[in-house]
């Protein structure tokens, strides 16, 4: 609101949708003020004529060579008003300047139209398909832009229900009278994230929150967790030409695991499983399993296996 002397011209709210309809309200302060013009200050020629006030009727007494495509009413006080229809208000009213003034000059008031562009979209930058793959304990950064709008959109980020903007950093970038929003998430993924939903929301005005059209989801890759055997015997006493085993190991893992048997003085027994089917007195030792992926690798305590002699 912009206010000259004692007249003042309000907006029907702080910021204008486009496609919806918008209303100035211009009060003088003074029964005297009779009839004001209406004028949109790009335009040379007055935008709406001579508008007086009437209290016959509740109506106004409106001037030759008005422009028909706006609406004038005015009440007894007087208060007069310019309605801009939702048709004719569209972006291009951004930053348009409206006066009402006295017909009589001296007096006047200006209001700057400001319309809201709400935000279109918002997107992850240079992430395609639905899965996002990232390894536990290492910082990891992601990217949310929104598209132009106006005012400055605001991004929200959320780990399944969790909130996490304040681990955000966000930029609003001006480009031809809208704005961008650029913000960067960054985070140490946990196991406990593995299949949550991560998601960019953003927002520029009341009740109109927009977010990913494609749902995301945390592929959370992580080094082979504690290697469990079964059975859990740590030491094994069998006779020579007996079978060992089978015995298994097994470990939580992202992506799955492999595994292999090391054994002492041979090659590795490849898969989760050992059995020795006839076992022999160099076969004795210590022997282990490991569990490993693309992350890393995870050995299991180690198993004693004593080979009797016949």
């Amino acid at each position: 609101m912009i206010t000259e002397a004692a007249w003042t011209l309000t907006g029907s709210s702080e910021f204008v949708v486009a496609g919806e309809s918008f209303t100035l309200t211009c009060n003088p302060q003074d029964s005297n003020a009779i009839a004001v013009k209406w004028k949109r200050l790009d335009i040379d020629t007055t935008a709406a004529g001579t508008s007086r006030a009437s209290v016959q009727a509740n109506g106004c007494k409106i001037g030759s060579g008005y422009d028909t495509q706006y609406q004038y009413t005015c009440e007894p006080g007087p208060v007069y008003k310019l309605t801009i229809p939702a048709n004719v208000m569209k972006n291009s009213q951004n930053n348009k300047v409206w006066r009402c003034e006295s017909v009589f000059g001296g007096a006047e008031a200006e209001y700057q139209v400001k319309v809201q562009v709400p935000v279109p979209s918002v997107s992850l930058e240079g992430i395609s398909g639905q899965q996002i793959t990232v390894t536990a304990g290492q910082s990891k950064s992601i990217t949310c832009v929104t598209g132009a709008s106006r005012p400055a959109p605001h991004i929200l980020w959320y780990i399944g229900m969790t909130n996490m903007t304040s681990s955000s950093t966000e930029t609003q970038l001006p480009s031809q009278e809208l704005f961008y929003a650029r913000s960067i998430l960054t985070f140490i993924p946990t196991k406990s994230q593995n299949g949550l939903q991560i998601n960019c929301k953003a927002y520029n005005i009341d009740n109109n929150m927009v977010e990913l059209t494609t749902k995301r989801i945390l592929n959370i890759q992580y080094v082979p967790g504690k290697v469990i055997l079964s059975p859990s015997s740590l030491d094994n006493i069998v006779n020579e030409t007996y079978q060992l085993g089978p015995i298994k190991c097994s470990a939580t893992c992202e992506p799955p695991c492999n595994y292999k048997w090391i054994r002492p003085y041979q090659d590795v027994i490849q898969g989760d499983t050992m059995t020795i089917s006839s076992i022999q007195r160099t076969q004795r030792g210590t022997y282990k399993c490991q569990a490993y992926n693309t992350v890393g690798t995870q050995n299991s305590s180690d198993i004693s296996v004593i080979v009797h002699c016949k």
